[in-house]
């Protein structure tokens, strides 16, 4: 079988970890220090706090702004529902938008049709949480003026995206360098994995302080020692989970631009009537590459089909408004969306893969859509 990816591990990397747990220091050491260190280094940041997981940044960045409870939060429609989740686990409201069918992504203006929902529906908005899904980044400069117009806070939903990068004012930077705080993933299925694990990064040395109180119980640390100054969490990241990113983390731009090359070519395969393929941006990190089906197909069907011929595929997201609990806060503008939950398919992508690989993936969806007539 043929996953749609597999983690890029190494036996020094496995070594590294084995290494950790007979030193006996296993929770938040050296090598969370060190790890932090290496990733500011990389993004080019000032700060950034290790957490256990994807959704335990989210939850964090949100709660270290101290929005008002009950303001609204708007996010994509198209993503996976951690980031839905994470607004109402910190006692907010998610304003759903929708996307653009090419990108995947929230534009300026499904952003500000949003918005504009919120209000006639007497909720405030106090944040906005983009996501850059699978990868592909958003037009943050564009969403960043808009914030800054209606005085909302940022929290960029990263957790596909490191290594990532986009450009602002004329210069290209990492994904989540002018949100207020940006939020990453280190699942199995990220090209950068620690089997869970998350990070927060931000310029902010006041948002930074409250993120790792909350992280730890609630926490602060001085001359006279530990402090329980507020109520907090325990999302701490393990150091043998830190050392296993750190191993990764000097071949990830390698393996990033492996990743494009492997995308340029499904880009020019999949050229056949039926297909509809994202387009090649600058700056995307390719964590998943995901195809549109024309209608006629069942999409279900043909997944089932591939991989009954030895090829893993999946939906790409979730349709937040189609999630019962998530269904009260849809809004009419979410038709893209919908189509994309349709429509979707995700092809096996990784940087070890081969374009052989890639080429046989192509080749045997081609010969599916077009033999099969049960498909349609």
């Amino acid at each position: 079988m043929l996953k749609i990816s597999t983690p890029n591990l190494s036996e020094a990397s496995i070594q590294a970890v084995g290494d950790v747990l007979r030193s006996g220091s296993l929770v938040q050491g050296k090598q969370v220090v060190e790890f932090e260190r290496e990733l500011a280094d990389f993004m080019k940041l000032p700060y950034v706090a290790l957490v256990s997981s994807g959704t335990a940044a989210l939850h964090l960045a949100l709660l270290s702004l101290e929005l008002p409870a009950n303001t609204g939060v708007i996010i994509p429609n198209f993503t996976f529902p951690a980031t839905a989740n994470a607004v109402l686990m910190a006692g907010l409201v998610p304003v759903i938008a929708d996307v653009c069918l090419d990108r995947y992504v929230m534009t300026i203006d499904s952003v500000s049709e949003a918005f504009e929902y919120a209000q006639l529906q007497g909720i405030d908005v106090s944040a906005i949480m983009p996501v850059h899904e699978f990868g592909q980044p958003v037009d943050a400069q564009a969403l960043n003026i808009f914030a800054r117009e209606h005085n909302l806070r940022v929290v960029e939903d990263a957790a596909c995206a490191l290594g990532a990068h986009y450009r602002y004012r004329g210069q290209d930077v990492h994904v989540g360098a002018h949100a207020h705080l940006a939020c990453f993933s280190f699942h199995p299925r990220k090209t950068l994995t620690t089997g869970e694990g998350g990070a927060i990064v931000t310029s902010s040395v006041h948002l930074y302080e409250r993120v790792i109180c909350l992280r730890n119980h609630g926490i602060k640390y001085g001359e006279n020692g530990a402090r329980f100054v507020s109520p907090g969490l325990n999302y701490r990241l393990t150091d043998f989970q830190a050392v296993l990113g750190r191993e990764q983390l000097p071949h990830l731009p390698r393996w990033i631009e492996e990743r494009r090359e492997l995308a340029k070519r499904y880009n020019e395969l999949l050229c056949f009537e039926g297909i509809h393929s994202p387009p090649l941006t600058p700056g995307h990190s390719w964590q998943t590459f995901m195809v549109r089906l024309a209608s006629r197909y069942d999409r279900d069907l043909v997944i089932k089909t591939l991989r009954s011929q030895g090829i893993e595929c999946n939906i790409g997201a979730q349709v937040l408004s189609e999630i019962d609990h998530l269904k009260p806060y849809s809004s009419s503008q979410t038709m893209k969306s919908r189509e994309l939950h349709r429509s979707s398919l995700a092809l096996p992508l990784c940087e070890k893969y081969t374009l052989g690989e890639v080429e046989y993936v192509v080749s045997t969806l081609k010969s599916i859509l077009q033999s099969d007539a049960s498909l349609r």
